[in-house]
């Protein structure tokens, strides 16, 4: 037995093609309009977020130089510069090249590289360290001159453990957040 939509009378389960064909019948809406609709809703959903246009125009390649150093972490500068490259190189989307032939031209000063214990032992000595690079970067246009960024402050944490395995360096996770952070940055307009 089958209830209809007052909910008052049972019906036979021999009625339910006449039930099937009501329901089809409701449902035969134009498809256009909500097709439409539809792909107007998925569009206004698609706007929502908080992104930023990208801040370049027609620039195809960027030169970066090595970064200043203003802490006391030996060769912090080389690395964040290499990883800086690195990150540019593995996007693509900017070639990097020599400085007479860039479009852009990056320059970073390090103004803050800050280690501290995370945990001591009973003996008072660190187990861990918290690590955290401060970077602020510079972008030109090296055609008008006009900076696409100006002294922009990037920082990145990153936290290790001592052990007795030797490890890469520990700064490097570090300073490849960083890269990505200015990559990021610069490509996408964050």
């Amino acid at each position: 037995m089958i209830i209809n939509s007052n909910k008052k009378d049972l019906i036979n389960s021999t009625d339910t093609p006449n039930i099937m064909k009501t329901t089809r019948s409701l449902l035969r809406i134009p498809i256009v309009p909500v097709l439409l609709l539809a792909g107007f809703a998925l569009a206004m959903l698609g706007g929502c977020g908080a992104h930023s246009p990208s801040l370049l125009k027609d620039q195809r390649s960027i030169h970066i130089s090595v970064f200043k150093n203003e802490t006391a972490q030996y060769a912090l500068e080389e690395r964040l510069t290499r990883s800086m490259i690195q990150a540019f190189q593995r996007d693509g989307q900017l070639q990097v090249v020599s400085q007479s032939s860039a479009d852009l031209q990056m320059e970073g000063v390090i103004t803050e590289a800050k280690v501290t214990p995370m945990a001591r032992t009973d003996l008072d000595r660190a187990v861990g360290y918290n690590i955290t690079v401060t970077l602020m970067v510079t972008v030109l246009d090296t055609a008008t001159g006009h900076p696409l960024m100006k002294d922009r402050p990037f920082s990145a944490q990153g936290t290790f453990i001592l052990t007795n395995e030797p490890t890469f360096d520990r700064s490097q996770d570090v300073t490849d957040n960083l890269s990505e952070q200015v990559l990021s940055a610069l490509i996408e307009g964050w």
